[in-house]
């Protein structure tokens, strides 16, 4: 892709909203530039759903986390 070559990533922030609603933030690296990925999930029958994926290269999102 248009990054470059994938590199791993850490989960930045878990923020609980209610016990089974999370909020996700992740950091990937890839080899031109970091992208920041927000994840709301929530918890349905005993799994863990992802209801919206947001990803951007903005690392100022990040701090919204901290």
């Amino acid at each position: 892709g248009s990054r470059g070559k994938y590199d791993g990533f850490e989960v930045v922030k878990v923020q609980t909203i209610t016990p089974r609603l999370h909020k996700v933030y992740a950091l990937a690296y890839y080899q031109r530039q970091p992208l920041v990925y927000i994840f709301t999930m929530y918890q349905f029958g005993g799994e863990w759903i992802i209801n919206h994926a947001h990803w951007d290269d903005k690392i100022e999102r990040l701090t919204e986390a901290l």
